[in-house]
């Protein structure tokens, strides 16, 4: 399963990915157990330019989190069978 957020990506915006992660992450958790134990991916599909440093410290926080962050074209089944 794949779950994508399309947004602008740049400093300003992690948090609000971060806080949509985390409710995303309780409802599952309370309101769908089964869907909860699926396997799935996490992605954050920029649109536009993304304004994120790859070693940046916003950066580490999104892959720490488990969410693939992801601009352009999205490859689906490269990310189904990763």
């Amino acid at each position: 399963m794949v779950w994508i957020e399309v947004h602008s990506a740049n400093s300003e915006h992690v948090q609000i990915i971060l806080d949509k992660f985390s409710s995303l992450m309780a409802l599952l958790r309370e309101h769908a157990p089964d869907l909860n134990r699926l396997p799935r991916v996490f992605v954050w599909l920029a649109t536009g330019t993304v304004y994120l440093p790859p070693n940046s410290s916003v950066r580490r926080r999104i892959s720490g989190s488990g969410i693939q962050l992801k601009s352009g074209r999205l490859a689906l089944d490269a990310l189904i069978h990763s």
